[in-house]
Parts: C-alpha cells; structure tokens; sequence
C-alpha cells in the first residue's frame, strides 16, 4: 500500500485474503482485500487514511526450471515488478484507490479462526476518481480528427494519474464542422468506442480500447502442467467457464488455448427446460468463422418459417428466443472476457475463473492499423462522429 507521494508498506508476509473482478467493459475492477494480525499502530495507519492506493502482486512459478534461468528458484521481488520477468508467472494482478477500510474480530463461524484473531479489510476500485470527477469543456475547430478526440479525453484524465496503455490507430479524417463539447470524460470515451465497435476500461491506471473484434495478448497455453484446475465448463449462451491457478500473463482480452476435448458440455437444466421444448431439431456443432456454434438443424422451409416468426414480434404467444450452449473454438483459443481472482496466502485458495468467449476470427491488435470500421461509421454520418 502506498500514499499519495509513493511511500508505502509490503504486507505479503501477513495472512492475506483477497477477491478481485474484472470485467470487460468501462466499470472499474473492485478489490476486496482482508489481511490479518497487523500491529495496532499499521492497523491505525491504514484506518487513519495514510493509504490511498493498494496494488497486488500474484502468480506461481509453474514452469520447470530450465538452464541458466531463474525459473523455479525462490527469490524476492520487486514491489515495482509490474509485469512477469525471467519466465515467471508472477506480476501485478491489481493496482487501485483504497475507497473503505473497516477492522474487526471473526465472528465464529470458522473452525479455523479464533477469537484472538484481528483482521482489516480494505475495499479499492480501479481508476475510480478518473470516471467520477474527469469532465471535458472544449472547442474544437473545424476540421479535427478522431485522435483529437482521445488526446483530448487522455489530457483530462491525465491529473487523475491515467495514461494511454492500448488503443487502435485512428483513422485520418477530418471532421467539416467545428464542434462544443462539454460532458464527463467517460461519455466522450463511451462515443469514441462506440464508433470504434470497441469496448474501453481502466487498467492499471492506464487507458484499454480493444475493437471487439481484436484481441492483444498472445495465447496462454493451459492444461494441467501449466495451472488448469479440473475441466472447463461450457455454458448455455454465456461462454466457455475455466479456472487455472493466478497467472497474471492471463488477461482480460487476451487468449487462453485449451484442449477442446477436455471441455465438459454444457445440458439443459430445468431452468431451460422450455428452451428443450423449442427446439425443432437436435442440436449439431455448425462451423462458422473459425468455430464450432450449436444450433438446431432443421430443414430449410422449416428455418425460413422460424425467422418469420422471430420478426414478428408484435405477437403475444411467440416464444423467447432459445438459448444455446456457447460456442467452441475449432483451434481451441478463447478470449478472456473475465477475470475473478481469489486468493489467501495461507490456505489453498489461489486460482482465477475465466468466462472466455471462442476466438473465430479475432486478430492480434495492431496499433498501426486503421480501424475500417470507424471510418464506414464517419462516412454514414456526414463526417461527424
């Protein structure tokens, strides 16, 4: 935990709980962080507000040592280790503003907890007073572009401590028209992604903008001598469910490839039972863009009758729209979509649930490429965004 001015405290050889959820979208992550059996002077340091950011550092080896690398042997780290070095799977997994703290006793309820035990637990988001404070009041003379845009909304955050991480090259238009804008700073990011088909975060107090359609980290190969725990899960219309041990090169929008043998199917419970009953043909894997999509093969004059219905939604008895299970990556690579981490540095906790989507057709960002789709969207619109 550091202050405002970069001093701080490691507090790694304490007893720590922690739970953190990343999704992919422009909410911040939230942290909650319980470590046990500080002093009363660092509990009353932490209380009294001395803190304002906590960052985790998280991972396991899980490589076999190899010759002439560190991998394997038990060394200290660098609090200011940011991203894994010499092989290792360790790094920061969070980096945020301490919103609430609170202390006190367990209650009872675990047998491996006693009554003597003290405890502080600390509650921080992500880039947090960035998307509640940044606004932007500005002019912009005809004949701006969209980088102009993201400058001017990167300059507003930048006194919130954020900075550019990842962002596709904007295209080179420029706009006929002069124009006000006056709004928060998120708003401006929502519209610029928006016609960029991208989705926007803060990520360790730096900005993410990855086009749906893209991915920006290489794939993370899991099985069980790399971390995968148990089978992933397939879901009905909600993706594919993995769970591995932390590895902080494992990130939201990033790849994963699993064997695709090893995924469990996913079975209509009772809940979807009504979905069962729609269904007008048993369900066979399709292969579409580059992956293995369920659908309910029925003969042609059957579907085209199905697709009228669908359009008529003006009719009461129609019934809802059937979900399928998710789709399966013919090469088995996934897109991370989410990330819940839990963790506890003296109990068996230690591991990281993935909801990861089949990759098709995604493709490596490239920050040198203009993205098309931005500029199809100007050129419907007149020039204006």
């Amino acid at each position: 935990m550091t202050d405002n001015q970069g001093r701080g405290i490691a507090l790694s050889d304490f007893k720590v709980v922690f739970n953190i959820n990343w999704f992919n979208d422009k909410l911040s992550r939230v942290a909650t962080v319980t470590i046990y059996n500080l002093s009363v002077e660092t509990n009353n340091r932490i209380m009294g507000k001395e803190f304002a950011n906590i960052k985790i550092l998280a991972g396991y080896s899980g490589l076999a040592p190899q010759p002439g690398s560190n991998s394997g042997v038990i060394r200290d780290v660098e609090l200011s280790q940011d991203i894994p070095v010499d092989e290792e799977n360790f790094g920061v997994i969070y980096n945020g503003e301490i919103r609430y703290t609170a202390t006190g006793r367990p209650n009872g309820n675990n047998p491996q907890e006693n009554m003597t035990t003290r405890y502080i637990t600390i509650q921080a988001v992500d880039g947090h007073k960035a998307l509640l404070f940044s606004t932007v009041h500005k002019t912009l003379a005809a004949g701006y572009k969209p980088e102009d845009l993201y400058s001017l909304a990167l300059d507003n955050y930048q006194p919130f401590g954020i900075t550019h991480g990842i962002a596709p090259k904007m295209p080179l238009i420029k706009f006929p028209r002069g124009r006000a804008i006056y709004c928060k700073t998120d708003k401006l990011m929502d519209n610029i992604a928006q016609r960029l088909a991208a989705s926007w975060q803060i990520v360790d107090n730096k900005i993410t903008m990855v086009p749906d359609d893209c991915y920006v980290y290489q794939a993370i190969e899991l099985n069980s001598q790399t971390g995968l725990i148990g089978s992933p899960q397939q879901t009905l219309g909600a993706g594919i469910n993995v769970r591995c041990l932390i590895n902080p090169n494992i990130r939201v929008n990033g790849l994963i490839e699993i064997n695709q043998a090893a995924i469990t199917r996913a079975l209509y419970e009772k809940d979807h039972s009504q979905d069962v009953k729609n269904l007008e043909g048993p369900i066979v894997d399709e292969f579409e863009d580059g992956n293995w999509v369920p659908q309910d093969k029925i003969g042609d004059k059957a579907e085209e009758e199905r697709k009228k219905k669908e359009k008529d939604k003006k009719k009461k008895d129609q019934p809802p729209p059937i979900v399928y299970p998710a789709s399966i990556a013919a090469d088995g690579v996934y897109v991370v979509q989410s990330i819940t981490y839990n963790g506890d540095t003296r109990g068996t906790n230690w591991y990281m649930d993935l909801m990861c989507i089949a990759s098709g057709s995604a493709k490596l960002l490239d920050s040198m490429q203009t993205n098309q789709k931005l500029v199809d969207a100007i050129d419907k619109r007149d020039g204006t965004l």
